[in-house]
């Protein structure tokens, strides 16, 4: 592959977008099914067709939720084989817990330059590994 792991158009790079934005979007599922469950509660949404609605939202979020789950567990599993200890506590800091760049940092004690240099490292590590184990 003659793209460079660094760019935003190697699939591994946007496979960890992919990954920090299912962490936001499976919290927005969550709320929302805790929404439908209290209004399926509700007793102003007793007719048969607000309840089927409210079982197809429902459904619908479910099956969204179980598939992020699944695509995080696969990425997750690509972070784990990424040799570096360090490069892999960012990834797993920033991509699969969601932390942003400041948390990260404060985390990992190290300096901010330091940081943004291990993110380099790590993604170009994630990228080799992601393209041996498509």
């Amino acid at each position: 592959m003659n793209r460079s792991c660094t760019g935003s158009k190697h699939p591994g790079v946007r496979k960890l977008q992919r990954l920090l934005n299912s962490r936001r979007r499976m919290k927005d599922i969550e709320a929302h099914l805790q929404r439908l469950e209290a209004e399926a509660q509700d007793e102003r949404s007793n007719t048969p067709e607000q309840q089927l609605n409210l079982k197809t939202a429902q459904n619908d979020l479910t099956e969204e939720f179980r598939i992020l789950s699944k695509e995080r567990y696969e990425l997750w599993t690509h972070i784990c084989k990424v040799p570096n200890d360090v490069e892999r506590t960012f990834l797993e800091n920033r991509y699969y817990f969601g932390m942003s760049m400041k948390e990260v940092i404060d985390s990992m004690n190290y300096s901010e330059a330091r940081i943004y240099a291990i993110q380099r490292n790590a993604v170009k590590s994630f990228c080799q590994v992601f393209s041996k184990n498509k």
